[in-house]
């Protein structure tokens, strides 16, 4: 019999988490059998899969890959991420720009207005014209809508570095109108329910009055108190 030492996480009660920490620290254990040898490592998960150690970016993007030995020898580098989807062409990032108040970037958010990058994209072997995108201003290309997501920020809160990198969100838009289509029916039925139904209902309740009125209060005769009488038979 043989030991062999295996470390394992710490597993945080989900009580206890973060939740805006998703699935930062969250890892997988994989087993690769290898003939007679089991291969056991723990994966940690990587916010992006990067396709090499050249796009990783110290203290943000990382390139930790877990080696694998392959029963022929060879080695295998097995990554826990997301799945990477290709893009309908190339970007590349023009030029990054801070929109700020007065005073400039002091390393804190509230003195930032907003957050400007200007892409290329590449069609038919040439590269377009620059485009802006900005908070709240995407850009569309090739059927897909490109808008600012996050920016390379000074590390610490220093109002100098970074500026290395711009973070882009990518979508389409096929279910706008659907989404439009919902919330103008909600948007009426609220309407409905609030305004024009109580009206309707204060009209039908005045209809219901007029086709029965109620009976006039000198009209109606006053009911006989009863009292009770004893009988002959009651006495003892």
């Amino acid at each position: 019999i043989h030991a062999r030492e295996e470390i394992r996480p710490f597993i945080v009660p989900p009580a206890s988490r973060d939740r805006d920490a998703g699935e930062t620290f969250s890892m997988i254990r994989l087993e690769v059998a290898d003939g007679g040898e089991r291969q056991v490592r723990w994966v940690p998960f990587h916010q992006y899969a990067l396709p090499s150690d050249d796009y990783a970016y110290a203290g943000r993007f990382r390139y930790a890959p877990v080696t694998f030995r392959a029963p022929d020898g060879t080695t295998v580098e097995v990554m826990f991420s997301r799945e990477r989807l290709p893009l309908p062409a190339p970007v590349a990032l023009e030029d990054f720009q801070l929109d700020t108040h007065i005073g400039g970037y002091t390393g804190q958010a509230l003195t930032i207005r907003n957050y400007i990058s200007k892409l290329r994209f590449l069609k038919d072997g040439k590269w377009t014209e620059p485009r802006t995108v900005r908070v709240n201003g995407p850009t569309e290309f090739g059927g897909y809508w490109y808008f600012q997501s996050m920016w390379d920020k000074p590390p610490n809160g220093m109002p100098q570095g970074g500026m290395n990198y711009t973070g882009l969100g990518v979508g389409n838009r096929n279910g706008v109108y659907v989404q439009l289509f919902g919330a103008s029916l909600a948007v009426a039925g609220m309407i409905f329910s609030f305004y024009i139904k109580p009206v309707l209902r204060r009209k039908e309740e005045a209809r219901e009055a007029q086709r029965l009125p109620g009976t006039p209060k000198e009209s109606v005769a006053r009911a006989p108190t009863a009292v009770p009488v004893g009988t002959a038979g009651d006495r003892t």
